[in-house]
């Protein structure tokens, strides 16, 4: 295969991987608390530079050798904010601010989302929309008591279970962290997170400290994909695609014509 026809295959590969995190973007514009990805592209490398006498009187000039093509670099998440919805379901909580609710994983682990769409399953705790169990600020779980009347989380982040009489007990308070460096989190579906290296470990904040996010009871965080801002993306890589297609389009016919010119 020709040095171009290798380059160009790479802008195809490169471009389609970022077609992917377009589409992956837009079909969740709709998901609560959904953070939209960037794919970035970067340079493959470059063959030796040649010398040439073509400096001023002839001196000789190091020329930059010929690149060999583009790959994807890296794909990070962007943790702008999403709009606030009212729901008025109970359990709902949204964050404002730099934060992540826990939540306990199947193995065991402790995952983070911005997903604040809460219920209660059979045994009265409290869960995501996926049934895994939403963490206290002491990392145990949320449980209403048997018996209670109604429950519901208020913008403290505290669950507040009604007993017989109409009293109000605190169950326990949503716990909420935060991250050094939240591009470093490891996406892994279902709208979570898990903390890696790059990220740093989680640190406990407390509702009311210093930087510490808001909660809005009553309410979800929307999306914060930028509707306009991925299509033009997608158009960029359709027509990076496009572009390098016809590069190994052109060379299919040079090839061609070269071996009707052998065969004549």
């Amino acid at each position: 295969m020709e040095v171009s026809q290798r380059i160009a295959v790479s802008g195809m590969l490169a471009n389609q991987r970022m077609l992917d995190v377009v589409s992956n973007n837009l079909s969740n514009a709709a998901t609560t608390g959904f953070k939209s990805a960037v794919a970035h592209t970067t340079d493959v490398g470059y063959q030796a530079g040649l010398t040439a006498p073509v400096g001023p009187a002839g001196v000789d000039v190091h020329l930059v050798g010929i690149g060999e093509g583009t790959q994807l670099s890296d794909v990070t998440s962007t943790f702008g904010p999403g709009a606030l919805q009212a729901t008025g379901n109970p359990f709902d909580m949204a964050l404002q601010g730099d934060g992540f609710f826990q939540v306990t994983q199947p193995d065991g682990s402790t995952g983070y989302t911005r997903d604040g769409n809460f219920n209660l399953d059979a045994s009265g705790r409290l869960v995501t929309a996926g049934g895994l169990p939403v963490q206290s600020d002491t990392g145990a779980d949320l449980v209403v008591p048997q018996g209670s009347m109604s429950a519901r989380l208020d913008d403290s982040g505290a669950l507040l279970a009604t007993d017989a009489t109409g009293k109000d007990q605190v169950v326990g308070n949503v716990g909420v962290s935060q991250f050094a460096n939240n591009a470093g989190l490891q996406a892994n579906g279902q709208n979570l997170w898990t903390a890696t290296a790059a990220s740093g470990a989680a640190t406990s904040i407390a509702q009311g400290a210093t930087g510490a996010p808001v909660l809005v009871a009553g309410a979800l965080e929307g999306s914060n994909v930028d509707m306009a801002d991925q299509f033009s993306r997608m158009i960029q890589a359709q027509r990076g695609y496009q572009m390098n297609a016809k590069v190994v389009q052109t060379w299919d016919e040079i090839q061609q014509m070269a071996n009707n010119l052998r065969s004549a």
